[in-house]
């Protein structure tokens, strides 16, 4: 499948899954749907940045500041996602933290597909978006599959790890 193709069409998978937040009546639901909501951000960015930017960067040469821009967004998508992952359905925090998200995830799809996927059509050709959409696909599968590393907990410290100096604490 046409990289660019599928790209778009996991924005509008993600346009979904946030209308399916909106739409849960129920704390319970509205939770579910968060965190297969976040966990689809999070597989999303990752794989753009390292399947779709990376072959972008290369194959167009001189790259402006948009992209890093692009990269700073997902960064940020990223955040807001997690910090509305560990904010209660019921909180009174949530349809802010919900409504922000979707602002940051439409410009990202916007900036995108009116700034990067034409200029990535012109620069590629169809046998590259195809390679490349092959291997989103792939990544993203796994991602998903997976899950993201950033919703497990981190392991509590043991007291006598606290103590070490920073150099030996990178190494646990």
């Amino acid at each position: 499948m046409d990289a660019l193709d599928l790209l778009e069409q996991q924005h509008r998978d993600l346009a979904e899954l946030f209308a399916g937040v909106m739409s849960a009546e129920r704390a319970g639901r509205r939770t579910a749907a968060v965190a297969q909501l976040v966990r689809a951000v999070e597989a999303h960015s990752r794989v753009e940045e390292t399947v779709f930017y990376a072959a972008f960067a290369e194959r167009v040469g001189s790259v402006d500041s948009c992209l890093y821009e692009a990269y700073e967004d997902h960064a940020l998508l990223r955040f807001a996602a997690v910090n509305l992952l560990r904010t209660r359905a019921t909180d009174v925090r949530f349809a802010a933290r919900l409504k922000l998200l979707h602002a940051l995830f439409q410009r990202h799809a916007v900036i995108e597909e009116d700034w990067m996927f034409p200029k990535a059509k012109r620069a590629l050709h169809d046998e590259a978006l195809d390679r490349i959409g092959g291997e989103i696909a792939r990544a993203h599968a796994s991602r998903i599959s997976v899950g993201p590393a950033m919703l497990e907990r981190p392991r509590a410290r043991r007291r006598s790890e606290r103590s070490l100096p920073l150099e030996r604490r990178a190494l646990l």
